[in-house]
């Protein structure tokens, strides 16, 4: 088989694309307000406390839905100072930033949740400043003591210009970012006869070892791929280990938000040790339906002397996420259970 490009260079090439991707949705997105109830403020506090908010069900957070807020008004056109809101505590609490200047009670304010381009994104960046320019440009024009008619005319004629290229710039380049996946997919399946996502897939195959085959997608590339694709790539979201014979908790490993139901399975990770020979583990595992509410229990059976790397299908449904997960029977030391986008 011919050789294949190295899982760290699919990575370098699949965060690019997504972050790519993401500037064009970010750009082409309208602001989404919040002023539903009012705040209030501590004088070098960083904490802004809500009456009648329900502030984590708007879904923003630091990294990947940034929003800010401004205090003193509900019309965003009226703000003059916004802070970036750095976490979500409850429904009634977030923490901005940097500390807020003064006390206050019962405040209006706005929340806005981030529609443009945030700094640590910057692939392509430059290409989003065109509406800027175009206001620089016309102001500069006009400021001028000696300007005539006719420089007004071809200035116009220029902005024009410039604005129909910005109208056309998104739907261009997300052509050009699906030609891209496409690219990458011709080209794995010319060789290994399988699409990218079907070739990470993080196990064993054609006697590549497991590490081999695991690429660190990012968020940005994982919802370019589900948007195009309208599938899930290969990922493992969650794992629960057991530790000196007893079980953790499931933790999560990868985000769910935004998926697609997709097939779902268990596996024994690839340092996991075997289980025993005597009695197999028993899951009860809580899945999440694809309107968000949860499905009946399923009953998962791992079989005796199951080995690092076993796969195991517990339901032919879709789902887009495991609720809970607890261990009725089984497991001993070194046991390490994973649950994988299958």
């Amino acid at each position: 088989m011919a050789k294949v490009i190295a899982p760290s260079t699919i990575s370098t090439i699949t965060t690019n694309l997504g972050n790519a991707d993401r500037l064009l949705r970010d750009q082409s997105a309208k602001p989404t307000y919040y002023i539903t109830g009012t705040v209030a403020t501590s004088s070098g506090s960083p904490t802004i406390t809500g009456t009648s908010t329900v502030w984590t069900s708007l879904g923003f957070n630091a990294s990947t839905a940034p929003a800010r807020i401004g205090i003193g008004s509900n019309d965003a056109s009226l703000i003059t100072t916004w802070y970036t809101i750095s976490a979500v505590g409850s429904d009634t609490s977030i923490t901005i930033s940097a500390p807020y200047g003064s006390n206050s009670t019962l405040q209006p304010y706005v929340i806005q949740m981030a529609s443009k381009p945030t700094a640590v994104d910057t692939i392509y960046s430059n290409t989003y400043e065109l509406s800027l320019f175009n206001r620089l440009l016309l102001g500069d024009v006009l400021s001028e003591n000696d300007i005539t008619d006719a420089d007004t005319d071809a200035t116009s004629t220029l902005l024009k210009s410039f604005r129909t290229n910005e109208g056309t710039m998104t739907s261009a380049l997300s052509s050009a970012l699906t030609s891209y996946q496409t690219a990458l997919d011709t080209y794995f399946t010319s060789i290994t006869t399988k699409t990218l996502r079907n070739y990470f897939t993080g196990l064993d195959s054609n006697g590549l070892t497991p590490a081999v085959l695991n690429v660190s997608w990012s968020e940005n590339y994982r919802r370019f791929h589900r948007s195009i694709k309208n599938e899930e790539l290969i990922v493992k979201l969650y794992s629960l280990t057991n530790t000196g014979g007893t079980w953790g908790s499931l933790t999560s490993v990868s985000s769910i938000s935004g998926m697609i139901a997709t097939l779902l399975e268990v596996r024994l990770a690839a340092d996991s040790t075997q289980v025993s020979s005597v009695t197999p583990i028993v899951l009860n595992v809580v899945p999440i339906k694809a309107d968000g509410t949860n499905d009946a229990t399923i009953v998962v059976t791992i079989p005796v002397n199951s080995a690092a790397n076993a796969q195991i299908s517990f339901s032919t449904n879709k789902y887009v996420g495991i609720s809970s997960v607890s261990v009725a029977s089984g497991g001993s030391a070194g046991n390490k259970i994973e649950f994988w986008v299958k």
